[in-house]
C-alpha cells in the first residue's frame, strides 16, 4: 500500500513539474527550456493556442441612422462586398450618420464635410482610426468656392450649397460663408478609392443631383447608392436627379421616408 502510494506521489509531482516547464516554454524562456529538456528528456514542449478566427459580422450595430437606412444597406450587400464607403455631407459623423455604424465595424471611409463649424467634430470622432478619412470639403458639379448655407438650430441640421433650398427654409443668408469645393471623382480619384466601392452616401440638402453629376461614372460605380430626395421643395430637381441615375445604368432599389436606395444594374 504505501508502495502504491508513493508511486501515485511521484507520478503526480512529475505531472506538476512537466506541467511547470510548458509554462516556462510557453513564455519564451528558450535558455532555460534548453536546459531543462536536457534535464528531463520526458519534456515535450506545449502546442500553442490556435489564434481565434476572425468572423465577419452578420449583424450591423445601427443605433444613429434615421430610419435604419444603414441596417438595410447592410443587408442589401453581398457578403464579399468591399468594406469602403463614401459620405458626401458627412456633418458631425454621428447625428443622423448612415457611415458610422459600417466605420464602427472596421470599413474603409472617405468622410467629406464642408461645414467648419461641425467638420473639428467629425475630424475629433475620428482621429484615432487610421481608416477613416475626413476632408473639409464640398462637392458640385464644378470645382471651385461655393456659398454655404446652414440653419441656426443645435444641430445646424439643414445645410446646403442650394441658395433655393436656403431661402425656402428661411435660412439667413446673410450668414453664409464661402467654402471650397471639388468634384466627387477629382476626390475620389486623389484619395485612392477603387473604382468598384460598395457604399455612396449623399446628403447635401438638395444639392444631390450637383453632387452625382460631378462622379465620372465610367471611373467609379458604387455598388449601393443613397441619396435624399426632395420631393416636398423641387420635384422637378428631383426626377431630374431619378433620371440621371437610371441613364447610369442604376436601379431604384427602394425608399426609406424621404431617402432612396439605388442598386447597380447586373450588367456593370
Amino acid at each position: 500500500m504505501l508502495e502504491r502510494s508513493a508511486k501515485t506521489s511521484l507520478a503526480s509531482r512529475l505531472r506538476r513539474t512537466e506541467e511547470k516547464l510548458r509554462r516556462i516554454q510557453a513564455s519564451r524562456s528558450w535558455r532555460w527550456t534548453s536546459l531543462l529538456r536536457r534535464l528531463w528528456p520526458s519534456f515535450r514542449p506545449a502546442e500553442p493556442a490556435p489564434e481565434p478566427e476572425t468572423v465577419p459580422p452578420t449583424v450591423l450595430a445601427d443605433t444613429c441612422s434615421q430610419h435604419g437606412e444603414a441596417t438595410v444597406l447592410f443587408t442589401l450587400l453581398p457578403e464579399n462586398a468591399p468594406h469602403i464607403l463614401v459620405d458626401v455631407g458627412a456633418h458631425d459623423g454621428n447625428y443622423l450618420s448612415n457611415s458610422l455604424p459600417f466605420i464602427r465595424s472596421g470599413w474603409q471611409a472617405l468622410l467629406i464635410e464642408p461645414n467648419p463649424e461641425q467638420f473639428p467634430k467629425l475630424a475629433e470622432l475620428h482621429s484615432g482610426n487610421p481608416r477613416a478619412k475626413c476632408l473639409q470639403m464640398a462637392c458640385a458639379e464644378k470645382p471651385g468656392q461655393y456659398r454655404f448655407f446652414h440653419s441656426d438650430d443645435k444641430f445646424q441640421s439643414m445645410s446646403t450649397l442650394s441658395r433655393e433650398l436656403a431661402a425656402g427654409l428661411n435660412i439667413d443668408v446673410s450668414r453664409s460663408i464661402m467654402v471650397k469645393a471639388d468634384t466627387l471623382t477629382n476626390l475620389l480619384r486623389q484619395n485612392g478609392l477603387p473604382r468598384d466601392f460598395s457604399l455612396l452616401l449623399i446628403d447635401t440638402e438638395s444639392y444631390d443631383l450637383e453632387v452625382l453629376r460631378g462622379l465620372d461614372f465610367d471611373q467609379f460605380q458604387p455598388r449601393l447608392i443613397l441619396t435624399e430626395d426632395i420631393d416636398n421643395y423641387d420635384l422637378p430637381k428631383n426626377q431630374a436627379k431619378y433620371r440621371l441615375l437610371e441613364s447610369k445604368g442604376y436601379i431604384l432599389e427602394m425608399k426609406i421616408k424621404e431617402n432612396s436606395i439605388w442598386r447597380r444594374g447586373a450588367a456593370d
